[in-house]
């Protein structure tokens, strides 16, 4: 290889390195924002300990970030982004997670593909896993906080 292709190389990848980490920022200082608008806590990375994944498929959870933390109207929901599992076979996905034993809206409102898990006095909401050429990935900004708004009211 000549000395500038692999500069080219070299700057490609730095620029790809940029652009996500400024995408992994931006969404951070997003849900920061929601956060303060709707009362919610932003907590970063680290699950409150009350909040059990146990028994569900988010158990195999290798890694969160985003992590909100809110009571509107006296119901506790933790909003985060987590990475299921590790290597190729993993996933990642935002989870709306609200402290009741039973639904507290219809997710399918928002995204006719959300499923609900209930575990631990919990009940979690998120995109279940599918396989696909392009997965669903993260829950887009504007869905999480149409979530966070549907609990308050």
């Amino acid at each position: 290889m000549t000395p500038s292709v692999i500069v080219a190389v070299i700057g490609l990848a730095f620029t790809a390195v940029g652009f996500l980490y400024y995408r992994h920022r931006r969404r951070m200082v997003d849900i920061r924002a929601i956060a303060t608008k709707l009362g919610f806590t932003y907590i970063g990375t680290t699950l409150p300990q009350s909040l059990s994944l146990e028994g569900t498929k988010l158990e195999f959870c290798s890694s969160v970030w985003n992590v909100i933390d809110g009571e509107p109207h006296g119901v506790r929901v933790i909003g985060f982004d987590c990475q299921i599992g590790h290597g190729k076979g993993s996933w990642r996905r935002t989870v709306v997670a609200v402290q009741s034993s039973a639904g507290r809206f219809d997710p399918t409102v928002f995204n006719p593909e959300m499923i609900a898990e209930y575990a631990g006095g919990w009940t979690f909401y998120y995109q279940p896993k599918v396989f696909s050429f392009i997965p669903p990935g993260l829950m887009p900004i504007t869905e999480l906080e149409s979530y966070l708004t549907a609990m308050k009211s």
